[in-house]
């Protein structure tokens, strides 16, 4: 080290002498920043400012060939690549990069470039160790949430968006994104205490109010649900959410031709609604017509493929003792 890296880690030398805690940041200043007498290649750095990306390559390739662990240099090899719009080769870069330097944000750009890709489980991969190295930054306990909800791990997804609003009790959107992350991973009651308190400050949001009721029949509480439903009908009125809703806990309830009547005219408007649909077959078995709730299924699997309620539902159907249905509601993304 040179120059300024020695005065640095002389002052921090002297302030772990006295003990001071300004040291650890003096320290991290030195111990993190690229050596000082590995500076960038000027021919490289001369290439970028005129857009010559090939020639800039060439040379930070040259260097990275003998020192792999210049992570500095791999992040301007990423970022040229960027710009070039060579996706695999900017991961590649990143890859290198964090191997290297080992920096929360190196392992937050390297998720970003995975998830632009589309490969979500290599990106949570790189946002889960960007935020065991720094657990308290909410951009990425933020980032963590969204990807674990994109490949189906509600429960961390709770977990960063708890975290979160522990950071920032008054951040509306974490609380919101608590109470979904909460329903989808079951944790209902919680879930449904958090969607109370997001809706007391934000009381006009429509799509929220049907999660709320959605939550609350999930865990079985068809009273709270109905009354919730109520307060919706008295403020927005009988549209269509409301009356979807409303078949939906009907259904659930065991009040099968109520719910039918109501899933009907749904259906009749829209044959494709799913949710009117799913509440259809779901009141159609607690009628005791279990063969036409079996023709409904393929109709509705055609619909969403993917869904993980295909698969519950129709063991729901199939079981002969009539089982009480227990399913996830619909929509919370």
């Amino acid at each position: 080290m040179k120059g300024k890296s020695f005065a640095v880690l002389g002052m921090a030398c002297v302030l772990l002498t006295a003990g001071c805690r300004r040291a650890a940041p003096q320290l991290t200043a030195v111990l993190s920043a690229p050596p000082a007498d590995l500076a960038v290649p000027a021919a490289g750095l001369s290439a970028e400012a005129s857009g010559n990306w090939e020639a800039a390559l060439a040379e930070y390739y040259e260097v990275v060939d003998r020192e792999p662990g210049r992570f500095d240099l791999w992040v301007r090899i990423a970022d040229i690549h960027s710009r070039q719009g060579n996706l695999t080769k900017v991961i590649m870069a990143l890859e290198k990069a964090a191997a290297a330097g080992d920096g929360a944000d190196l392992y937050f750009r390297l998720a970003q470039a995975h998830s632009q890709a589309n490969e979500a489980e290599d990106a949570f991969k790189a946002v889960d160790i960007a935020v065991a190295r720094e657990p308290r930054n909410p951009e990425y306990l933020k980032a963590r949430g969204q990807l674990a909800n994109w490949i189906g791990r509600p429960r961390i997804a709770a977990d960063s968006y708890r975290r979160l609003h522990a950071l920032s009790p008054a951040d509306d959107e974490a609380l919101l994104n608590l109470a979904r992350a909460e329903a989808w991973s079951g944790d209902l009651d919680r879930a449904v205490r958090h969607y109370s308190r997001y809706l007391a400050g934000r009381p006009m949001e429509k799509t929220v109010w049907i999660e709320y009721v959605n939550a609350q029949v999930w865990r079985g509480n068809f009273a709270a649900a109905s009354k919730i439903l109520d307060r919706y009908r008295k403020m927005f009125g009988e549209e269509r959410a409301f009356r979807k809703a409303l078949a939906d806990i009907l259904a659930r309830a065991d009040r099968p031709r109520q719910a039918l009547a109501i899933a009907r005219q749904l259906l009749r408007d829209d044959p494709r609604d799913y949710p009117a649909l799913f509440s259809s077959i779901i009141a159609l078995k607690y009628d005791n017509r279990p063969r036409e709730a079996l023709e409904r299924l393929p109709q509705l699997m055609a619909l969403r493929p993917d869904s993980r309620e295909n698969d519950e539902i129709e063991r729901f159907v199939r079981t002969p003792l009539r089982p009480d249905i227990r399913l996830a509601p619909y929509g919370y993304y």
